[in-house]
């Protein structure tokens, strides 16, 4: 200890200064709240020219007790979070949701983080951005992770990118396990559809809707099945039974209507002063979203089908509520007429056309399918069917449609959905065993082509006969 002191006094370039001194104690057991068995013991003794004689510390210079402080590492943010998710993610989008996420799973000890985002933080966002004002005029991504970076140990695996994603390098996305789209972009969900980028294995969008009363995460099936868009749809036909989606939906159509629409499709946005949202029901939102991303790291519950949670929080904060729904893979086809169009039904539609078929027996039957397209993607998602009305004509070679009572009910769910969904398309069977379209079908789509291109929705009519399933798309 003496030569220590020597040695520390001999190179001390100023006497007015205070020397470290730790001790360990090695316990019988591990310490609770800390890694080892060894307790520490910090002090610093306070040394100027009066406490040194004769090259030592006189005995009553000032000690000060020091707490003990363990840097952050991944495995103490884990302990600390009781989490366990290390997957390599990288989110598109470091906006205000986007910034709380990436937060989230960074306190939570999984520094294997990318954000990707080509805008700027401007002083408005402060309002709901996890940043602060000396991140003004820097991009968001950047930001963000260099903020990260600044708490976190040296081992972590933190990166950004302050581009677009439309001219992002795939080859960089090797060797991520989740893609989480925080964008609000509708630009970018199509993106995510027709790239057919399927380096990262697990997607995920996460958006806020209703001025921040709403929020939804969509998580992808197994080999993107259900996919992000058939998730985002089938959000929207929930609007069939839960009332504070339909609420929304109608809203927002008359928003459309009265041309007042201030948020892009159905995510809100950072990156407008319009936006009206309050912060507390953003990270109400982020926090859910991470909590059950982070758990389904490994997909333990979900998984290989898809997932859709619903998110309420009230305007005066008293009502908040979270429904979770597991999504099985949808029956996917192509057109039989090779249009391009590509057919996505829930699965239980077409159970329920075989059931109605069986009903019949030799006879045709039939019904309209219920559902949404998408002109940029070239998709139609069935969501239902209604099948024949009591007015409808059945024999062994033909099928007449009623329609007693079915355009009230096209309309009503119309309403109730804001319009997003609605009739989509025909089917009818042919128990006789003919694969393709008769005479009649083909007379029946000339006619229904001059009525669809109005909407416009594509004339879409499908066949099921006793072994297959044959859409056609006009």
């Amino acid at each position: 200890m003496s030569y220590c002191v020597h040695k520390y006094c001999k190179n001390l370039f100023r006497l007015d200064s205070y020397i470290p001194i730790i001790l360990g104690v090695r316990r019988p057991k591990k310490l609770i709240g800390f890694e080892s068995e060894i307790e520490f013991f910090h002090f610093v003794i306070k040394v100027d020219k009066e406490s040194i004689v004769e090259q030592s510390i006189i005995p009553d210079s000032i000690v000060f007790f020091q707490s003990h402080r363990e840097p952050i590492s991944s495995n103490l943010a884990q302990k600390l979070s009781l989490n366990s998710n290390q997957e390599k993610t990288v989110f598109i989008g470091a906006g205000a949701l986007g910034s709380k996420l990436l937060f989230h799973y960074a306190r939570g000890g999984n520094f294997n983080l990318k954000a990707i985002d080509n805008d700027t933080f401007s002083p408005h966002n402060i309002v709901r951005h996890d940043l602060f004002m000396e991140s003004s005029g820097k991009n968001k991504a950047r930001a963000v992770i260099e903020k990260i970076k600044a708490f976190l140990d040296n081992g972590s695996t933190l990166e950004y990118h302050n581009g677009s994603i439309f001219n992002y390098d795939r080859a960089q996305l090797e060797g991520y396990n989740w893609l989480i789209d925080t964008s609000a972009s509708l630009n970018v969900q199509n993106w995510l559809v027709n790239s057919g980028i399927n380096i990262v294995p697990n997607r995920a969008r996460a958006e806020i809707a209703y001025k921040g009363q709403l929020g939804f995460l969509y998580i992808e099936g197994e080999n993107q099945n259900p996919r992000i868009d058939d998730l985002v749809n089938y959000a929207y036909f929930l609007g069939t039974n839960i009332e504070i989606v339909s609420e929304w939906l109608i809203i927002e159509n008359k928003k459309q209507e009265g041309n007042d629409y201030d948020i892009v499709d159905i995510g809100i946005g950072c990156n407008s002063p319009t936006v009206i949202m309050a912060n507390d029901s953003m990270s109400f939102h982020s926090s859910i979203f991470s909590k059950i991303l982070n758990h389904e790291s490994k997909r333990k519950k979900i998984k290989e089908k898809g997932f859709l949670n619903v998110s309420f929080i009230s305007e005066n904060g008293f009502d908040v509520n979270s429904k979770s729904f597991f999504v099985p893979p949808f029956d996917i086809f192509k057109c039989n007429n090779n249009s391009g169009w590509e057919i996505r039904l829930v699965p239980t539609v077409l159970e329920k056309m075989k059931l109605e078929a069986k009903k019949y027996k030799r006879h045709e039957t039939g019904g309209i399918f219920i559902g949404i397209c998408n002109y940029k993607t070239k998709t139609i998602q069935v969501f239902d069917t209604i099948t024949a009305p009591p007015d409808s004509k059945h024999s062994p070679v033909y099928f007449y449609r009623g329609i007693e009572n079915l355009p009230e009910q096209v309309e009503y769910i119309k309403e109730i959905t804001g319009g997003m969904i609605g009739y989509i398309g025909e089917w009818h069977t042919h128990p006789m065993g003919l694969d393709s379209l008769s005479g009649v079908d083909e007379a029946a789509v000339e006619e229904l082509k001059p009525l669809n291109d109005k909407y416009p929705i594509p004339t879409f009519i499908s066949i099921l006969s006793k072994e297959k399933y044959l859409p056609f798309v006009f």
